[in-house]
């Protein structure tokens, strides 16, 4: 995402394949086979998105002249 300046593209990316593995997990109450499965979704969907914010967030804070 740094490379190609595509950061906000980047977080909504990994929100949506959170967001399916939190509906997949609340969609099978009585499958815990499937409940244990949609963790490989919303793990991996959560923790991608803080890397690309903290670069987003950084980069727009940052001063660009040097006093």
């Amino acid at each position: 995402s740094d490379k190609y300046h595509k950061r906000g593209l980047t977080i909504i990316l990994f929100a949506l394949l959170s967001t399916a593995g939190f509906c997949l997990f609340l969609a099978s109450a009585n499958h815990p086979h499937t409940r244990y499965a949609s963790l490989f979704l919303i793990l991996p969907g959560t923790y991608s998105i803080a890397p690309p914010l903290a670069a987003w967030i950084s980069n727009n804070t940052s001063p660009d002249q040097l006093l």
